[in-house]
């Protein structure tokens, strides 16, 4: 089994040779929605998920067993991030594009970990307003920055309470803060030790939980708040 830069240098081979070309997904897609997955209430079975990454067995590579061997390779990535998540300690590391700048392009991980978000709304809905302190502030932080996406910004702008002006230094400080908010949320979901804010981390925006019925859901998942969260 590989891991570690292997594993990622042999997902990005299988994906050079896609039969969707360029509209394979990115690696940092999938690698944000292999994250979100591990914080669904219940595992939700690969055959379900793998699909949506392009990664069945019959998808047509030229060499027929490449198909199964990315998926399997998907899930192996997938048992290597839920172990560094259990590991702690800062140990999980997102798999990041970099853009024309040389900096982390953490905005394409986060649309794949929005996709994974969208299949169970009312969890996500749950953590947020959770009464454990690390919980909320970690899913409000994930949140916050989802709002700066295309589509989610406009739908959020408006809301009351939802300072974008703030999410500034969020944003800078965003490719720390994605794995740091993750990990707060996998370990408190099983009941390990509560992660803690350090004081090196920017505040977190005064986010209100209040959704107009109509407006775009605040979990990404493209319905409107009463047709999903809010139902």
């Amino acid at each position: 089994m590989l891991v570690g830069d292997e594993l990622i240098e042999a997902i990005e081979a299988l994906l050079a040779e896609h039969p969707d070309g360029e509209d394979a997904p990115y690696i940092s897609y999938i690698d944000g929605a292999l994250a979100g997955l591990l914080l669904a209430p219940e595992p939700i079975p690969a055959e379900q998920w793998l699909p949506r990454l392009g990664a069945v067995p019959e998808t047509g590579f030229a060499d027929p067993a490449d198909g199964e061997r990315f998926a399997r390779l998907l899930q192996d990535r997938q048992t290597e991030i839920a172990g560094e998540l259990l590991q702690g300690g800062g140990v999980f590391g997102p798999v990041y594009e970099l853009n024309d700048d040389g900096q982390a392009a953490w905005q394409i991980w986060l649309l794949g970990f929005s996709g994974a978000l969208a299949l169970y709304p009312n969890h996500w809905e749950a953590m947020i307003v959770s009464e454990d302190e690390d919980v909320g502030a970690a899913a409000m932080g994930l949140m916050s920055l989802l709002a700066t996406l295309p589509g989610l910004r406009g739908a959020l702008s408006d809301e009351e309470d939802f300072d974008l002006s703030e999410l500034g230094d969020l944003t800078a400080d965003a490719p720390d803060l994605i794995p740091y908010f993750v990990e707060t949320l996998y370990r408190r979901q099983r009941g390990l030790e509560r992660v803690v804010m350090t004081d090196e981390l920017p505040p977190l925006p005064a986010v209100s939980t209040k959704v107009g019925r109509n407006d775009p859901c605040p979990c990404g998942s493209g319905r409107k708040y009463k047709k999903c969260c809010g139902g």
